[in-house]
């Protein structure tokens, strides 16, 4: 039941990419990412496990990535990538 509310928000935090695009808080590449998770994640079950899975585990690594510089850029780099294939 928990994780059924924590999926069910449409514009629900994206921790890992909040952190890495911190000096841009409307950055594109957030919003990109956001309706991946809202459109092709969730409608399916596999994609709210994923979802519920990433909500547990991605807190400590955005945690992570803000003290560690050099992770922090590969994963901007991962994502925009990602992205740009959205």
């Amino acid at each position: 039941r928990n994780f059924m509310r924590s999926t069910r928000s449409k514009r629900g935090p994206c921790f890992i990419a909040t952190a890495v695009y911190a000096d841009e808080p409307y950055a594109l590449e957030l919003t990109l990412l956001r309706n991946f998770r809202d459109r092709r994640l969730r409608p399916y079950w596999l994609g709210r496990q994923m979802i519920w899975a990433y909500y547990r585990l991605s807190p400590v690594i955005a945690t992570w990535l803000a003290h560690s510089p050099a992770s922090k850029e590969l994963a901007r780099k991962s994502l925009t990538a990602f992205t740009q294939k959205l």
